[in-house]
């Protein structure tokens, strides 16, 4: 693992976020565009997109590594006139079953732009089955992907070692749904589940450090940078459970990651705002995102609760324009990071200006 140059605009971001984190006064508003969300024309700047299912893996990881890379920068031109807060990032990805199949060892079944497994876990036998395995040709992917991010990087992106389930919903993938009932019928059976679920996050973490470099002396996560280092960890499955479940079967694990990898970022939806709060709680998060889900409120309809709720951890949502016209207010009352869905580049540009214009920094 070597250092990276980073290019000089991406090091004036890495500043701004450095200030963000150092200052834990209220009204400090970062934003950086929503780039999934924005209707982008990749053939204008000559990229070609290509299906999942038409690709060899995992042979094809160094290719498709390549591949990503080619639409991350193709992205890069066309959102090259908004100067916002987005750290171009990248980390290996192939739809969610690569989250687990690189420990379970289940079959990948891949789709024209997913991929998924069956539960990998049927009883007891199962789980104690389960091991870090260096021969799994997924896990040998993931390491193959990051290097070749690693070795064609020329300082204008960071790269992410991973997108990690978190316990809860690593749990759920190797279980499936019966995990919901396990927690009432066989808890015991859960808990030594959630230490393989551990197990697994942190292996994969602790190998990926070897070949990921920090970024400036911290960690950047879905286009955010903080300080140190830290994991992203997903939490959706949590959001179907009650606080007082997560509080049993979900935190005390993903602290544990938490602990060992040097802080965590979170991510999880709409629809657990009940349990927002017992996220927050987690030690060590640096940062907690809440997004979208459809037939939900918008998180940031809820913006002063959800500050309450999340303690002053800075908060990372959705909004669109004209919510940072309405809401700025209420916006400056705590730290937040937006993720700002725009349709046109005009849009974005003085939606990060107004912003700029109100924040502390």
């Amino acid at each position: 693992m070597s250092s990276i140059e980073y290019q000089p605009w991406l090091g004036d971001i890495i500043e701004r976020y450095r200030a963000f984190f150092a200052d834990d006064s209220p009204g400090s508003i970062l934003v950086k565009l929503s780039t999934w969300d924005v209707p982008l024309d990749y053939a204008s700047v000559g990229f070609e997109g290509r299906e999942l299912d038409s690709w060899s893996f995992p042979d094809d990881a160094e290719a498709f590594a390549e591949h990503c890379l080619r639409r991350l920068r193709a992205e890069r031109e066309l959102v090259r006139s908004v100067e916002d807060d987005r750290i171009p990032s990248i980390n290996p990805g192939l739809g969610i079953a690569l989250n687990s199949v690189y420990y379970s060892g289940a079959e990948m079944i891949r789709g024209r732009d997913t991929t998924w497994a069956m539960p990998a876990v049927g009883g007891r036998g199962d789980i104690e089955a389960l091991r870090p395995d260096p021969d799994n040709p997924w896990f040998g992917l993931i390491g193959r992907m990051n290097r070749r991010f690693c070795e064609l990087n020329d300082g204008d992106y960071a790269v992410q070692t991973f997108s990690h389930l978190g316990p809860m919903d690593f749990a759920n993938a190797l279980r499936g749904n019966d995990l919901f009932t396990d927690f009432y019928d066989a808890p015991e059976m859960v808990h030594t589940l959630m230490e393989r679920c551990v197990e697994a996050v942190l292996w994969l973490e602790r190998e990926q450090r070897r070949i990921v470099p920090e970024v400036r002396g911290g960690t950047v996560i879905w286009g955010t940078w903080s300080p140190g280092r830290s994991v992203f960890m997903s939490e959706d499955a949590s959001d179907l459970c009650s606080p007082a479940t997560f509080t049993e079967f979900g935190r005390p694990y993903t602290e544990r990651i938490s602990e060992a990898a040097g802080g965590c970022w979170i991510h999880h939806h709409a629809k657990g705002l009940h349990v927002h709060g017992e996220i927050a709680r987690v030690k060590g998060l640096r940062a907690l995102e809440i997004s979208l889900d459809p037939n939900c409120e918008r998180p940031i309809d809820r913006l002063p609760e959800l500050y309450e709720s999340t303690g002053g951890v800075p908060l990372v949502t959705r909004c669109e324009p004209r919510d940072v016209y309405e809401r700025i207010d209420e916006m400056r009352q705590g730290r937040l990071i937006l993720e700002l869905k725009t349709g046109d580049m005009k849009e974005a540009r003085e939606a990060v200006a107004f912003v700029r214009k109100h924040s502390r920094i």
